[in-house]
Order: structure tokens, then C-alpha cells, then sequence
């Protein structure tokens, strides 16, 4: 699920929204001028890249992360969260101190 890729000229493949293309997070990446950026390769995750930290890492919102599985994977919540959790978020430390972030947001009141 996660992997560190080399970035190159984008497939051109994408999912359609509301008649539009949905931009895959490589394409966000480059778009924006980044490249070289370890990012999430699962296409459930492109949706939920949100930036680029000042040293150059891929933030992703997690609620985003969760919602992009229910809406791709045709999940329930809990079973995105589990998958998440356990395929995602524990082989983070593994694509070193460069790798992705993942933006746990407050809860609102």
C-alpha cells in the first residue's frame, strides 16, 4: 500500500468527479512544482493529499484518508479506519525521515 515511488510524467489516469478529472496525488505534486516527494500510491489516497511541509514532506488529512477508502473501496468507516491503521499508518516509519505525515484533525465542538 505504501510505496516509495520515483515520480515521473503523470499516466494521465484518473477517476471521474462531477465531471471532472481527479487530479492523482502525483499530479497534485507536480502541479505545485514538487518533485522527488514520497507520497501515497494507493489511488484512494489522492483525494486526502492536503500539502507539502517546508521540508518538503506529503501531509495527508486522515478523516480524508478514511473517506477516500469508503468512497473507492466501498468500506464501512471502521473497516477503512482498521485498514488504515494497520496497512498505512504502522509502514510510514519505514519510508524514512522523509516520508508522507498524516494530519490528525481536532475534533470540532
Amino acid at each position: 500500500m505504501v510505496r516509495q515511488r520515483k515520480m515521473t510524467k503523470s499516466s494521465g489516469v484518473g477517476v471521474r468527479r462531477k465531471g471532472r478529472k481527479r487530479m492523482t496525488a502525483e499530479e497534485k505534486l507536480l502541479e505545485n512544482g514538487y518533485e522527488g516527494i514520497k507520497y501515497l500510491t494507493d489511488f484512494s489516497y489522492d483525494d486526502a493529499l492536503i500539502g507539502v511541509t517546508s521540508d518538503d514532506r506529503a501531509v495527508y488529512d486522515y478523516d480524508l484518508m478514511v473517506e477516500g477508502m469508503m468512497d473507492t473501496q466501498g468500506w464501512s468507516e471502521e473497516d477503512a479506519v482498521e485498514w488504515i491503521d494497520y496497512n498505512t499508518l504502522r509502514a510510514l516509519p519505514y519510508m524514512g525521515p522523509d516520508g508522507p505525515l498524516v494530519l490528525h484533525r481536532f475534533l470540532e465542538e
